[in-house]
């Protein structure tokens, strides 16, 4: 069964609009990947490759956040595709009122568990799924 699309133009504004802030704040510059890539975006100094970046956003306030999550199976394929290109890759979370990141490699202390979407959309097939519970003082605030 192919997978249903349900990413919006304003996810995706909100997604470029997390880059821009998240690369002026470190003196970067990005490129969008195409959709459905495993990450979103490639991130450059000058025209040097960093890293690539995959961005995930929650509309919540940062202080009611005791942990952040993200799937195994973006977190799988996010490894597939750095491994194969012999690169790193930044976890970029975006709040309603900041903005924090990680590296891939920053992984620890973790749980795995069933999780996802409270009420999954019709015709989804990942709204539940093994999730990663990342403790948030992992993330490195900017």
């Amino acid at each position: 069964m192919k997978e249903k699309v349900f990413e919006t133009r304003g996810d995706r504004k909100r997604e470029i609009d997390t880059l821009k802030k998240f690369c002026d704040s470190k003196g970067l510059n990005f490129k969008v990947q195409q959709p459905l890539r495993p990450v979103d975006a490639s991130i450059y100094q000058d025209e040097n490759f960093v890293c690539f970046a995959e961005v995930k956003t929650m509309k919540l306030l940062f202080r009611d956040v005791n942990q952040i999550r993200i799937s195994l199976r973006k977190l799988a394929n996010i490894q597939k595709w750095t491994l194969e290109r012999e690169a790193k890759c930044c976890i970029i979370y975006r709040f309603m009122d900041c903005i924090g990141y990680f590296w891939l490699q920053d992984i620890k202390d973790s749980t795995l568990q069933w999780g996802g979407m409270r009420n999954p959309r019709k015709g989804s097939l990942y709204d539940k799924e093994l999730m990663v519970y990342i403790p948030v003082g992992t993330l490195r605030m900017i």
